[in-house]
């Protein structure tokens, strides 16, 4: 469905870009876990009985970590993402965060 409205896509969380990009690149090499938000969406086309959750809660927008704001609730963090945010380019790309 994105492929229809747009070329481009911006993966946002927590008021901030994590991700940009070509549409297909972004969603089938996503270089950010934000990604497994698109798990939680409803699909007309599929039955299922739960949505994938993510564990956690999403960061207030007035007390937004330094750092990538989505590491509280990444199963694949690292040190790293507390200093200073992911990058956001698609894995086909070398767009660095800035």
């Amino acid at each position: 469905m994105i492929a229809e409205i747009a070329h481009r896509v911006v993966v946002m969380y927590a008021g901030r870009p994590a991700e940009i990009g070509p549409e297909l690149d972004v969603v089938r090499s996503a270089r950010h876990p934000t990604l497994g938000l698109l798990g939680a969406v409803p699909r007309a086309d599929v039955k299922t009985r739960r949505l994938v959750t993510i564990p956690g809660n999403a960061v207030s927008p007035l007390e937004v970590p330094t750092g990538c704001a989505f590491a509280p609730r990444c199963q694949y963090r690292m040190d790293i993402c507390a200093e200073r945010p992911p990058l956001r380019g698609p894995a086909t790309t070398s767009t660095p965060a800035g």
